[in-house]
């Protein structure tokens, strides 16, 4: 049985959306860091201790800046 997260006659409160989201969306952030770092790791302008901090927070950024980052 699905669990009906988005139904909103569910008696789900948020605490237990959490816990069924969180996993979800830690998986598909390590999924995209990975991907940028296997794929642009040499183009990327920001030392690797400091990229989680400032490329990986879904900021947005012009193309400009985007280039300037690497």
């Amino acid at each position: 049985m699905l669990l009906p997260l988005f139904d909103p006659l569910a008696d789900l409160n948020q605490e237990k959306i959490g816990k069924k989201l969180a996993p979800l969306l830690e998986h598909s952030y390590d999924g995209f860091v990975n991907h940028v770092e296997s794929f642009r790791d040499r183009k990327i302008t920001v030392p690797k201790e400091e990229r989680t901090k400032k490329l990986y927070q879904g900021d947005i950024w012009t193309g400009k800046e985007a280039t300037d980052l690497g």
